[in-house]
């Protein structure tokens, strides 16, 4: 091999960006969280869970309102048939 083909040689470039510690990084590597950003996560968090909540208990309401009303027909249907 000549001196020239080795220069042509695409070495891959390591990534030190772990090892880079500023003031909005922690040691583990996760950018630090201000006590105002933390609020508003927790407050979003907060009304996504209510709203989740919500959801589920309509969804049950509806569930034993239509369970109610396919019994009360199958009732009807057991009775009609004798």
């Amino acid at each position: 091999m000549d001196a020239e083909a080795e220069t042509d040689v695409v070495r891959p470039v390591e990534d030190n960006s772990s090892e880079e510690t500023g003031p909005e990084q922690d040691h583990g590597g996760r950018p630090e969280l201000k006590q105002g950003e933390i609020l508003r996560t927790l407050a979003t968090v907060e009304k996504d869970s209510q709203a989740i909540a919500e959801s589920f208990s309509s969804l049950f309401v509806s569930l034993r309102s239509t369970l109610s009303e396919v019994r009360v027909l199958f009732y009807e249907l057991i009775l009609v048939r004798r």
